[in-house]
């Protein structure tokens, strides 16, 4: 009877956990949205990647310190406690707003919007982007990378783990070199500026973040793990912050929140099945044949190892090989490669 009881409330306390983070989530992509379109009302043009930048040096610095941080504060005051340091933060950056002027659409802008219907409404982003070719392009460009992307993020911690005996401090050095790379990365280009060309930023930070996770895959030690995060981590802002700056200088401010959200949708579709086909992909097929006696040991052996782990780290490097090829694909794509040309900027007047 008594464990019928715990059973019933660890799923109570499950029930809860996945409503809170599913309400998170959603109030999450709603201000990400309000703050993407507000920045350009607030940031001139030529420093669109560098505020970005910025944005990505705050969510680095927390991947750094939050964990630890937690550790530390779970044991000493309690989850209760924390949820309650949590509240009073977030009542810190909501009074912080007030003291922030944000610009608001022109009152024809609205009155035009208020006289689309909600089928207009709806749709608009999708009108929007099937008039320029080139936002598409690199609509779809997002798509594949996100697919690939996110395999390979499923497949990491779980590939670490593997070949370093579950080695659970292993993986945190990682991690960290990660959080870090991210942060120097970030600094870096909120200082300098980025490319003036900025689909090179985003071509390149495909790339190079894609060569990082390929030296990882490829790495049989916690150094060369740890060069490689680092690596992978510091070129994934000029990424972000080269896309975000293109869509910014591209799209009205009075129409960027339905065509962001659109975007959004579209670009992250493919995030979830990426991590879905990652696992099943590694465990039943790659990790077997990368057993002594496996398919493909006699023929990978040499660059991955052969046993525990092995499989796991040759999907997550082909993953990576297959971003890096769209990265050398979209350079010789014209659509892609010159959409800041073909595309013009809106009218700032």
């Amino acid at each position: 009877m008594a464990q019928k009881i715990t059973k019933k409330l660890n799923f109570s306390a499950e029930c809860e956990f996945y409503l809170t983070i599913s309400i998170t989530a959603l109030f999450s992509y709603l201000q990400n949205l309000a703050y993407s379109s507000s920045m350009s009302a607030i940031v001139p043009k030529q420093h669109y990647a560098r505020a970005t930048a910025m944005g990505s040096i705050q969510v680095f610095s927390a991947n750094i310190f939050a964990p630890a941080l937690a550790g530390v504060l779970y044991y000493r005051i309690g989850f209760e406690r924390i949820l309650i340091l949590d509240l009073i933060t977030f009542l810190l950056a909501i009074s912080s707003l007030l003291i922030v002027k944000i610009p608001q659409p022109r009152q024809n802008q609205v009155e035009s919007q208020n006289r689309e219907n909600i089928w207009q409404r709806l749709t608009m982003g999708c009108r929007y982007l099937f008039k320029y070719p080139g936002l598409m392009a690199i609509l779809i460009f997002l798509l594949s990378s996100n697919l690939f992307g996110s395999a390979s993020m499923a497949l990491v911690s779980t590939s670490i783990l593997a070949r370093s005996g579950n080695d659970g401090t292993v993986l945190a050095g990682v991690q960290s070199a990660m959080g870090i790379g991210g942060l120097v990365g970030a600094t870096v280009l909120s200082i300098w500026g980025g490319f003036n060309r900025r689909i090179n930023g985003l071509l390149l930070g495909v790339g190079l973040q894609n060569i990082g996770q390929i030296l990882l895959g490829l790495g049989r030690g916690h150094l060369i793990w740890s060069i490689a995060a680092f690596g992978a981590a510091f070129a994934s802002p000029f990424k972000g912050s080269s896309n975000q700056a293109i869509w910014l200088s591209k799209v009205k401010p009075d129409i960027q929140g339905r065509v962001f959200a659109t975007r959004y949708l579209i670009a992250q579709i493919t995030t979830p099945i990426g991590a879905v086909i990652a696992g099943p992909l590694a465990d039943r097929f790659f990790e077997p044949a990368m057993m002594r006696e496996g398919a493909l040991a006699g023929i990978f052996g040499g660059v991955f190892g052969t046993g525990t782990g092995a499989g796991i780290a040759m999907a997550y490097t082909l993953f990576s090989c297959c971003g890096l090829s769209l990265a050398l694909i979209g350079y010789t794509l014209p659509i892609l490669r010159n959409v800041e040309d073909t595309v013009p900027d809106y009218d700032r007047s």
